[in-house]
Order: C-alpha cells, then structure tokens, then sequence
C-alpha cells in the first residue's frame, strides 16, 4: 500500500511490481546493486528514484532492485511527464550522474527507432565490427557529436554516411588483409592502432595495401597501440618520397629503435 510522505509528490512502498522497468533502460549490475544494499543497510534508502505518472522508472532501476531485495520501502517521486519525453529525461539524468556508458543511449535510441541509431546498428552488422569501433568511425563526422549523441539527437548527412562507412570498409580490408593478423597478439589493441590510422587526415589506403602486400609479415604482435602504430607507420612510409607521421611521441625515437631491433632479429631467427 503507498502512503504520502510530504506535499512534494514523494511516496513511499513496498509493492514493486506497481514500477515499471523500460525495456530500452540499461541492464542491471549486479555488483552495483550489491554495492547499494550494504549502502541501505547502513544508512537507509536515502535517495527516491524517479519515475513518470504512470510508474515507469526515469532514474533508480539499482536502487529499486537493492531495496526488492532487502525487502524495504522504496521512496520515489513522480514526474507528470509525456511518455514520448520520458527517454529525454532518462539521457539527462544519466548524462549528469555519468553513470552511463556511450553504448547505453545507443542502445536506448535504436530500440526507440530513432533512425540514425538504427542505421547504425545496421553497420555494425553489416561489416562486423564492434559498436565501440563504430563510435570512433562516427565521433568526427559532425560538431557536437557526443552531446547529440546522448540526447537522441544525432543526424548524418548521406555524404557523412558514406564516409563512416569508408572508415569501415578501409579498416575491414586492413584488420583482415593477412592471416598474420588473425593470429596471437594481433587482437583488440591492433585493431584500436589501424582504426586510428584510417582516420588520420593523410591517410590512403591503396598505398597501406600495396605495402602489406610487401611487408604484412614483418609486423610483430605488440601490447599496445603505439607499437603497432609504429610499425604500420614504417611499412606505409618505407620508399615513399611524402612520409606521414600518423603519431607524435618524445619517445617516438626509442620506441621506433626497439621495433626496428626486434623486427631485425625476427629476421634473422627466419634465416
């Protein structure tokens, strides 16, 4: 039964299923709502959770789940808002909290049908990389990027589509030129360093083939990203008149001298 704590519109209840979970809201954590039990325990349900006039939860969906599972009174207050508006208020509160990750509005505006969104799942399916990726493919494309992102706002125009989807399409035939690449020490922080080159404003993607095609070979697995940097930097300069500098280091000099000194002995241990 709910009963009126104040004249603020606060409310207090132990009757849960009465809150409705959005299935666009971000999944759950379970090691977050552990956090907020022991929270509970010691110091009470401090903060009410935010929900529409027709109980949809807007901000609390942790809070909600720790006290279900303690089994005490949820305080909540209720927002007359126009369900259509309700994600705009989700995107706000978590925007301020700092609670959500990038991939948790993607995932909000694209089940809402918003249709840049969708369009970019579409592109993540259809040249198989990682929503991660794709974000990175997208960040320069306008002004004000990560802000309409959030907000739902997000537009391309077809001439910004084509070129996020170039982005993709030059840095599946890089990732997946050599089988070399499939291999041990090839994964995650090789592909952040290609991505990173595609995007760089100098960058031609013939000419980086046709030097794989020469050198693919004498690339070395690496733990980070300005190792490999460095080294497809090297293939994609080596005889080339123009050198571009796809990174700036002040260890750039010793960290180019140890590649080229392992990449010697590599040689050697082939001979």
């Amino acid at each position: 039964m709910n009963h009126k704590l104040q004249d603020t519109a606060m409310y207090q209840t132990k009757d849960y299923d009465s809150f409705k979970i959005l299935n666009y809201n971000r999944p759950v954590d379970d090691l977050r709502v552990e956090g907020l039990m022991k929270s509970i325990k010691e110091h009470g349900f401090l903060l009410p959770i935010l929900v529409s006039s027709d109980m949809q939860v807007a901000d609390g969906q942790h809070r909600l789940a720790a006290a279900k599972r303690l089994g005490v009174d949820v305080s909540y207050i209720k927002y007359n808002i126009d369900g259509n508006k309700l994600p705009i208020l989700i995107s706000k509160l978590n925007s301020l909290s700092k609670n959500w990750k990038s991939v948790n509005y993607y995932e909000m505006w694209s089940e809402l049908g918003i249709s840049t969104y969708v369009w970019m799942g579409d592109m993540i399916e259809k040249h198989d990389v990682t929503f991660e990726e794709l974000f990175k493919m997208c960040g320069n494309a306008c002004s004000g990027f990560h802000q309409k992102f959030k907000d739902g706002e997000l537009t391309f125009t077809e001439t910004q589509k084509a070129r996020i989807e170039n982005y993709a399409i030059m840095f599946n035939s890089v990732i997946h030129f050599s089988s070399v690449f499939s291999g041990d020490g090839f994964g995650n922080v090789f592909r952040i360093a290609v991505l990173s080159i595609i995007k760089h404003v100098d960058y031609n993607n013939e000419r980086m083939l046709r030097k794989l095609n020469k050198d693919a070979g004498r690339l070395l697995a690496c733990v980070n990203k300005t190792d490999f940097i460095i080294q497809l930097e090297h293939v994609y300069n080596h005889g080339e008149r123009k050198q571009i500098d796809f990174i700036r280091s002040k260890t750039k000099k010793a960290d180019t001298a140890r590649i080229k000194s392992r990449q010697s002995r590599g040689d050697n241990d082939r001979q």
